[in-house]
């Protein structure tokens, strides 16, 4: 005889064979709904890598570069004597950047490693200039008078001697720091070589000589900058 119902006062219980498939349909049922979240995750993890917002943050940077040099680059352009408006000077220095582009992307090989050896060397003087700016505000007072920035014969030197000669000597120190791949920047990394550290070591691959260059620029104005520095705001109005 098959197994059927069997009533317990109000209630009906189901026999244990009628039971035990609708718990492993239900059971079958869960699993397919967790392999396919586990499937939905996997895709969105593979169409997001993990280092997604770096290079998100690396592409808004450079974005922000382009546009700080193309209006700076407008302002330059004007300032040499090319008279023409505001727009389109920012126009025809996009134009000469992307032709330069161009022009290095077609006839240089490595591309690369020459823009990473590019931005080395330039990063050096920058370093140098920045030290030396943030330095020199962190000395000051009072703020800068206006008329004097506009004019020559004011409060401020034309040449502050002592700055330009300190920039160009930590430019060359940082430059002596720092290595390059591509030929014709491969005169860097000399001071190296009187320190005894091979250019083929880790440590001459760090290119130290940014952090030099920005950390000696620091310290230019606070150790020759302060009577300058003084001078100039006891002359001032």
């Amino acid at each position: 005889a098959t197994a059927g119902p069997t009533r317990r006062g109000s209630s009906q219980e189901m026999p244990h064979s009628a039971i035990r498939p609708r718990r492993e349909k239900a059971v079958m049922k869960t699993a397919s709904s967790d392999a396919k979240r586990t499937s939905q995750q996997s895709a969105i993890g593979t169409a997001m890598p993990a280092h997604a917002p770096l290079i998100a943050a690396t592409v808004l940077s450079l974005l922000s570069g382009i546009v700080i040099t193309l209006y700076s680059g407008g302002f330059a352009l004007q300032s040499v004597g090319v008279r023409v408006s505001r727009q389109w000077s920012v126009v025809i220095v996009g134009v000469l950047l992307a032709a330069i582009a161009v022009v290095l992307s077609f006839a240089v090989t490595g591309i690369m490693e020459l823009f990473r050896d590019l931005a080395t060397t330039l990063a050096v003087p920058t370093a140098a200039w920045a030290g030396i700016f943030a330095a020199e505000m962190m000395i000051r007072n009072r703020r800068f008078e206006s008329e004097s920035l506009l004019r020559r014969g004011g409060v401020y030197e034309t040449v502050r001697w002592g700055n330009l000669i300190g920039f160009v000597v930590i430019s060359a120190i940082g430059w002596g720091l720092t290595t390059a791949t591509v030929t014709w920047l491969g005169w860097q990394g000399y001071l190296f070589g009187l320190l005894g550290v091979p250019l083929d070591t880790d440590l001459a691959g760090t290119d130290l000589g940014v952090l030099v260059a920005l950390a000696l620029g620091i310290l230019l104005p606070i150790i020759i900058g302060f009577p300058a520095i003084r001078r100039q705001e006891e002359a001032r109005p």
